[in-house]
Order: structure tokens, then C-alpha cells, then sequence
């Protein structure tokens, strides 16, 4: 999804980092998944990334259309790595049925206070709550 604002930091092959260029959201810094599953494989990547950020965070997860239970641990430990840095972590973009689905199967939809939101309105909101 394309959204104003936005600057690209760096992109890899599994990620873009993108800086919120927005009064009010300096330290705001958004990761859109470039593939479409978090598991095993990829989870660690995830992790290492989370752990370089020094903003608050919002992860866009409207590519992703599949997410096992190491996805699942990757974006748990992106919410604890950001609460141990007294940063907000948040998600987004949750257009996926069944990914959806996991997040409320496990409750954990109700941890992360951007949930159904789409990009634009997390940015916003984010703003609001700052």
C-alpha cells in the first residue's frame, strides 16, 4: 500500500523500513513485510530487525496471508523487544481472514491497539495517542 508520508529507509528482500515523515510521528518507523508468510524460516529475520529499530513501531501486515505459530513468536517478541525500550509496537493491516483469525484465536488482538486499522488510520491514530 502506497501512503503519502512515507520515505523508504532501507529495503531487503523480505522487508521495506520506512520512515513516517509526519508532524508529530518523527520517531514513528513502519516494516512492510515483501513476502507473503512468517514462519520458521523467515521468523529470526523479523526478530533481528525489530531489535536495530530505536522508534516506535508499526508493522503493516497486509502482505502477509499466512503466519504460523514461529511468525506468531516473531511479532510477540517485536511487542517485548519495543516494551523493553519503552516504545509503542503496533499492527496494522490485518486484511488476511486467516491470519485474522490467529490473532484472535490466541487473544492477542486485543494486545496490539492498532489492529484493524489500515496504514494510514495507525499513523494517525498513533499521532493522536502521542
Amino acid at each position: 500500500m502506497e501512503t503519502k508520508n512515507l520515505e523508504k529507509i532501507s529495503e531487503t528482500k523480505n522487508y521495506k523500513v520506512l520512515a513516517v515523515k509526519k508532524e508529530g510521528c518523527e520517531n514513528l518507523i513502519v516494516y512492510q513485510p515483501s513476502i507473503d508468510k512468517i514462519y520458521s524460516e523467515n521468523a529470526q529475520i523479523f526478530i533481528d530487525a525489530f531489535k536495530a529499530e530505536k522508534g516506535d513501531l508499526i508493522f503493516d501486515i497486509g502482505s502477509i496471508n499466512y503466519m504460523d505459530s514461529s511468525g506468531l513468536a516473531s511479532v510477540l517478541r517485536g511487542l517485548n523487544i519495543q516494551r523493553n525500550k519503552q516504545k509503542h509496537f503496533g499492527i496494522c493491516n490485518a486484511t488476511n481472514k486467516e491470519v485474522s483469525a490467529f490473532f484472535e484465536i490466541t487473544g492477542l488482538d486485543k494486545i496490539f491497539e492498532t489492529w484493524n486499522l489500515n496504514l494510514e488510520e495507525a499513523i494517525e491514530d498513533y499521532k493522536q495517542k502521542k
